[in-house]
């Protein structure tokens, strides 16, 4: 997190990730970014999770009532959802 702190998001890569997270050679950088990720601190962080879960556990559901709806077609839908501002 401190990283994401220092200097944002998108800049940090994966090998600043593990190299901060772990003295070298002891985690891969997956391991380490998921070591980061495991207790969010940050409230951003965790609405984004909700974010991204929301959709696709409602699309997960309903195609499993609904034989006849695509996984992929309700998760686009529900994403456009929320890029138009969840109109209700």
């Amino acid at each position: 997190m401190r990283l994401f702190q220092e200097q944002g998001y998108s800049p940090t890569t994966v090998d600043q990730l593990a190299a901060s997270n772990a003295p070298p050679g002891e985690l891969s950088p997956i391991a380490a970014i998921r070591m980061t990720l495991r207790a969010p601190d940050d409230s951003a962080v965790c609405t984004w999770a909700g974010v991204v879960v929301g959709p696709a556990l409602s699309s997960f559901l309903s195609v499993v009532d609904s034989q006849s709806r695509n996984f992929i077609e309700a998760l686009n839908r529900g994403f456009a959802l929320l890029e138009e501002g969840l109109p209700l």
